[in-house]
């Protein structure tokens, strides 16, 4: 939860042990970006930790306090619900419901979150790199006004043919639909919302299949 109240999350309290994070926006969208592409499982939480703690960190020395380690920060920190009724997928997005579709991505997106940055708020995001807090840019991003291009996307693609409207309408909204489309198909957005147990898990058996060899993978 946002609180005035209290500072800005920095770091993280992780069995006994303490661990400073690189909460900046561009470096957390960096990590979505990341766990996009196509690695193994265990590389991407390795390249993940080393993002957000440091280059040095040791995943290898135990692996199975690094997994727990990332969804702890993953869950708690970076895709912490900004909203208690909003559940969050892999990249940060709101997790579609059954039947429900994804809105929006923050890395496809990325052009139309830019200029509303600059238009809303007057606010260039390459030149807040490395200083604007991720809690801050989730603040500002909700916040976004209906005029600004990212909220007209995204009410474009959530927008429904009614039976009001004519035929010349309809054709249009299908087609700037059409232009506005996420390229992800419905099985990838499953993958993604795939709960935090689950991928801790799939980690896990991926581990075991290596019978430990990791730095064969």
């Amino acid at each position: 939860m946002f609180l005035l109240s209290q500072p800005l999350t920095d770091g993280i309290e992780f069995e006994g042990e303490s661990y400073k994070l690189d909460l900046a926006f561009d470096n957390v969208l960096l990590i979505f970006e990341l766990l996009e592409d196509d690695l193994h499982i265990l590389l991407q939480v390795e390249n993940v930790l080393r993002l957000l703690i440091s280059a040095d960190f040791d995943f290898y020395s135990n692996i199975e306090k690094s997994i727990k380690l990332y969804q702890e920060i993953m869950e708690k920190i970076i895709v912490k619900n900004s909203n208690a009724n909003v559940k969050r997928d892999l990249a940060g997005n709101p997790m579609p419901e059954p039947e429900q579709k994804k809105y929006y991505s923050l890395t496809e997106d990325a052009e139309y979150i830019y200029a509303s940055f600059l238009y809303d708020y007057n606010i260039d995001l390459f030149d807040v790199q490395g200083e604007l807090h991720w809690d801050k840019f989730n603040a500002l991003l909700i916040s976004l006004s209906e005029d600004s291009k990212f909220k007209q996307v995204v009410s474009i693609r959530q927008r429904k043919p009614d039976k009001n409207m004519t035929s010349e309408q309809k054709r249009e909204l299908k087609e700037m639909q059409e232009a506005y489309a996420l390229s992800k198909n419905q099985n990838e957005l499953e993958f993604e919302a795939m709960d935090w147990a689950g991928k801790q898990e799939y980690a896990r058996q991926q581990l075991a299949m290596k019978g430990g060899e990791v730095n064969g993978i």
